[in-house]
């Protein structure tokens, strides 16, 4: 019998823990997938992929949801319709929640492939990428922050604002680019994912061979 789709919670000895409620996701054209979770300061589970799901009010809510501790669906996080695919999500120091993947434009936003809410699921105005963005018919992957707030992003893309960045790019954390950060030709191939070091070094993993940072 099919008692979840996407999140369950596991007890420390692998049973399901039942007590929390695990959520049925749907998908208009293929099984659901869940690509990122997050958990917020107070418990609360953010999470973000190719689905549907249908809310309290009976609307449908694509690819991205804030459940709380119990798995119930928050239904206070309130994104509107949502859009394409997610595939990664940020959560900030100041609660701030960006998210990024494989939509062209998200809804009532002006941003290409990421987007920043507040807490609340409201619109965080003062995040834009005042551009086009990553070029059309690309992804992000994977979005991680520096100390100082930055983002990096990494992913299957060539440019950013019409700016060759090959696979990987920097964006202050109000979504402008910083084109100070250069890396020349770049990969060979996408990155798939990223860490970032202590010292803010970028350690970045992927199917590429060689790489020619700045042009070496």
């Amino acid at each position: 019998m099919e008692i979840a789709s996407g999140i369950i919670r596991l007890n420390d000895s692998g049973s399901i823990d039942t007590t929390f409620n695990s959520i049925k996701l749907d998908s208009t054209s293929r099984e659901p997938y869940v690509f990122d979770l997050k958990i917020q300061l107070d418990g609360k589970v953010l999470a973000g992929g190719h689905f549907t799901y249908k809310n309290s009010s009976g609307n449908t809510v694509y690819n991205l949801i804030r459940v709380d501790s119990n798995g119930a669906l928050d239904s206070s996080f309130d994104i509107g319709p949502g859009t394409g695919q997610v595939n990664s999500i940020l959560i900030q120091p100041d609660q701030k929640i960006l998210v990024a993947g494989g939509f062209h434009q998200w809804v009532n936003s002006n941003s290409q492939r990421n987007v920043s809410y507040s807490s609340d699921g409201t619109l965080d105005t003062s995040f834009s990428v005042n551009g086009v963005g990553i070029n059309y018919g690309s992804q992000i992957y994977k979005i991680k922050t520096q100390t100082d707030g930055s983002i990096i992003a990494i992913g299957i893309f060539s440019s950013f604002n019409q700016i060759p960045s090959p696979g990987i790019v920097k964006i202050l954390n109000n979504g402008v680019h910083d084109t100070t950060y250069n890396i020349g030709t770049g990969f060979n191939n996408h990155p798939e994912d990223l860490s970032i070091q202590n010292d803010d070094k970028t350690l970045v993993l992927g199917a590429f061979l060689v790489t020619k940072i700045m042009g070496l």
